[in-house]
């Protein structure tokens, strides 16, 4: 299965670039990951498998 991160809308963007550099570095680490593995090669306590294709914010 091939995997892609995408930024909903441009307040969301904005959001992104208003955090500060550490967070937007994370944000860019953990974009890649999954672009690269799927949302299973996170995990907790970045996401949290729910049942089937199912997934969660760990923080939820």
């Amino acid at each position: 299965m091939s995997w892609s991160v995408e930024i909903l809308n441009e307040v969301v963007v904005e959001d992104i670039a208003a955090l500060p550099a550490d967070m937007q570095a994370r944000f860019i680490r953990l974009s890649e990951r999954i672009a690269a593995a799927g949302l299973e090669s996170l995990g907790e306590p970045h996401v949290k498998h729910l049942v089937g294709a199912l997934w969660s914010s760990a923080r939820s």
